[in-house]
């Protein structure tokens, strides 16, 4: 959809608007005709009243005493988008209105979704019979709009945990609640304490989007959900998602190492934040009132300044508070504060003990970064999104993105083995990037594996703390380290973290506030980024009606038909050839990419069909298949992945390392490790089969002092065969150790945490 341009809208020029409405009209695209611009307006009001949608308004919380220049909250009741999200048909598939009854024991209960944690349990055991709950999930961080910083935006998000995982990604999963006040154009008036003013306008904001919701968690509602059947709701904090700063912010805490209990969610002393074995309580509503009563006793500013540093709690109303449930353990809005994947890990334990190991190796920083070079150009992989050649990582880590310093994470520990780093660092690196992969990347939890998950986060918090204790910087020490502990309860509360961490809401930033700011008038621009985000979840609702729910579920379960057979998928131009003679340019690309290997293809071949039944067989060469998900997560990956096997993909050879079902035992979870040489639709006769020309990998086992496996070339007649496609399973990450990777003799390492 079209909507206004010029002073606030898509970027273009009027007139050029009116004639692509014009081409639009003419070449009947669309049902819908518009002869004006304002024909577009009243169609975008009629939707709006027609699906029930609130807009964003401004709202004026200026303090007259304090504020020099006009503070203006644009927002619209967190109730208003929980009812809509609650009761759209868009988000019918998964979603999770009620409870099933489960004859399951408690051991083999699995935590994935929302509603496997125990908040779920406790806060439905409340309601009455047949009442629902709606699971609000906030999120709230401040971004940059403008690359020189000028501009900023302050955006508090909406999603349900009643909805799937898989469709609160989508535009119908989640709402825009607020835009927050910019606060670098906010001035106060002399004598005024700056920051404490911004953090009373923060609380205020929360206070203004939640009020509704807080009173009808008290009364309840009546409405449909996605499928029309109409329920009692009653709307409940679940998870409120942010990085460090933001959650001590929303908690009204004092945060940094200085102060007497850094954690937002809890009353450890700072001194006993990487004590694994330390106790702790959580904060409270009633609690933190009470600290909040002795600070009012305080006059001076100094006096007040060392009072909030002791007991780390600002002098304000918190907005969180005043929920009806917030008096009970499960409904507490101190332990809604979830940890967050990408600020918690990869931008914080995992960065700053970067730092700490190119403090501690100086000398081994240029090594490290031409080892990451040689691991990427060996390895590539479809989800591995390392930095650029050309940039230093371990130089200049400072420049990177998170994604970046994710992907370089999980491929540290091989890193770290090919420069010869000190045991005890490659240990504790590696156990941290498997710590990682269990909490964020495992699919469910049982209470068996939370037993072990916690011993192993106990162990990971003690040895960060020996090794790299004399190095720490003063952000290493330690409240992310300290968060670490918070996973395991988080987890039985609440499911996986991988259902409310930043990684989801990340995009919200790019989606509706930074291209919208791109295209304003950059004056105004709360308005229009409101503006826009309406237009935006409007032109979804038209999208869906045109296209309609059942055609949408046809393709989606068309597409996973598609990924759970593993057809190939064609990456690029097949060739047609004979088995035996043939000199096309792209048998020669691969011959020429692999010499030595493609010598063993015929006999693999014959060995897999017979030695009688080649004579008319052909082969169709592909050059990347899809690797479904798995459900067995201690082998199959989660993720839908892409094996290649091709000797030009975008200028560069790409042979992926996979495992493979091993079909000459009788367990049924065994596999092997192999290198794809090429992939192929094999003709024989009336038979058709997708098959794999792999060499495969013998594994040795770790070398004294390794915590990685090292792998060789298999000899023999099993060192090379064909597969069948349906029998990968999941892509690996393997890296040389020698230069001549072709070499009968040479070294590879496994690393098991690249997934």
């Amino acid at each position: 959809m079209l909507t206004k341009t010029g002073n606030g809208g898509t970027g273009l020029s009027r007139e050029t608007v009116k004639e692509l409405l014009r081409l639009f009209k003419e070449a009947q695209t669309t049902p819908l005709s518009f002869e004006t611009l304002a024909d577009v307006d009243r169609f975008e009001e009629s939707l709006e009243k027609e699906v029930g949608l609130q807009p964003l308004e401004p709202v004026d919380i200026t303090d007259k005493e304090q504020d020099a220049t006009p503070v203006i909250l644009w927002c619209r009741q967190t109730w208003a988008c929980v009812a809509d999200l609650f009761s759209n048909p868009a988000n019918a598939e998964g979603f999770v209105a009620e409870l099933e009854d489960s004859s399951e024991s408690e051991e083999a209960h699995r935590f994935t979704e929302p509603s496997t944690g125990s908040f779920w349990r406790e806060a439905v055991a409340g309601l009455p019979d047949g009442a629902s709950i709606a699971a609000v999930i906030l999120y709230s961080d401040a971004t940059e709009l403008a690359k020189d910083g000028s501009a900023t935006g302050h955006p508090v998000y909406v999603s349900l945990g009643n909805i799937s995982s898989g469709e609160r990604w989508k535009p119908h999963g989640r709402r825009l609640a607020a835009l927050l006040p910019d606060f670098s154009k906010h001035v106060v008036k002399p004598g005024v304490d700056v920051a404490r003013r911004r953090l009373e306008i923060f609380h205020t904001c929360l206070e203004k989007i939640l009020e509704k919701q807080k009173e009808v968690e008290s009364t309840g509602m009546r409405m449909k959900d996605p499928l029309g059947v109409v329920r009692y709701v009653r709307p409940l904090l679940y998870a409120y998602v942010g990085d460090y700063p933001e959650q001590c912010k929303v908690a009204g805490t004092k945060m940094g190492n200085q102060t007497r209990f850094p954690c937002p969610k809890c009353l450890i002393s700072n001194e006993n934040l990487a004590n694994a074995d330390a106790r702790w309580e959580y904060r409270t509503e009633e609690g933190q009132k009470l600290t909040l009563a002795q600070l009012q006793a305080f006059r001076g500013r100094t006096a007040l300044a060392r009072a909030e540093t002791v007991e780390s709690t600002h002098r304000v109303k918190v907005g969180i508070w005043g929920f009806p449930n917030g008096s009970t353990t499960w409904g507490n809005p101190y332990r809604s504060l979830m940890c967050d994947v990408m600020h918690m890990s990869a931008l914080g334990v995992y960065k700053h003990m970067v730092d700490c190991i190119r403090t501690m190796l100086p000398d081994k920083i240029a090594a490290m970064d031409i080892a990451l070079r040689n691991v990427t150009a060996f390895s590539r992989q479809s989800l591995f999104r390392l930095p650029s050649e050309g940039k230093h990582y371990f130089a200049n880590r400072g420049v990177f993105q998170a994604f970046e310093h994710q992907s370089v994470m999980q491929v540290l520990p091989i890193i770290l083995e090919l420069v010869n780093a000190p045991a005890a660092i490659r240990e504790v690196v590696s156990l941290y990037v498997y710590w990682h992969t269990e909490v964020w990347l495992r699919p469910y939890h049982t209470e068996d594996s939370l037993d072990v998950l916690d011993l192993l986060t106990k162990k990971l918090v003690a040895k960060l703390v020996d090794v790299f204790g004399e190095q720490q910087s003063s952000e290493f020490n330690l409240p992310k380290v300290h968060a670490m502990l918070h996973v395991v309860d988080d987890i039985r509360r609440g499911g996986i973290p991988a259902h409310y961490c930043t990684d989801m809401y990340e995009h919200l930033h790019i989606a509706l506030m930074k291209r919208p700011y791109r295209t304003s008038n950059k004056k105004n621009v709360e308005s229009q980024i409101a503006r826009k985000a309406l237009v935006a979840e409007l032109v979804d609702i038209l999208a869906r009606q045109e296209e309609g729910a059942e055609d949408s579920a046809a393709r989606n379960g068309a597409l996973s038909q598609a990924l759970q057979t593993g057809c190939p998928a064609v990456t690029g131009k097949n060739g047609q050839l004979a088995l035996l003679g043939d000199r096309s340019s792209l048998w020669q690309a691969y011959a020429h990419t692999i010499p030595g290997n493609m010598e063993q293809l015929l006999p693999s071949i014959m060995s897999f069909l017979g030695p009688d039944r080649t004579c008319d067989a052909r082969v169709n060469l592909h050059r990347g298949v899809a690797v479904p998900p798995g459900e067995n997560y201690e082998i199959y990956n989660r993720h839908a992945q892409f094996a290649r096997a091709t000797p030009l993909f975008y200028g560069r050879p790409w042979f992926s390392d996979v495992a493979v079902t091993d079909h000459s035992t009788d367990d049924a979870d065994a596999q092997r490790f192999c290198k794809l040489l090429l992939m192929f639709t094999l003709t024989n006769g009336e038979e058709c089969q997708q098959v794999a020309f792999v060499r495969f990998y013998n594994v040795l086992g770790p070398a004294e002092g390794s915590v990685l496996d090292r792998m060789t070339w298999a000899s023999g007649d099993g060192a090379y065969g064909i597969v069948p496609v349906d029998d990968i399973l999941r892509v690996l990450h393997v890296a040389p150790l020698t230069d001549d990777v072709r070499n009968d003799s040479a070294t590879f390492l496994y690393n098991p945490f690249r997934r």
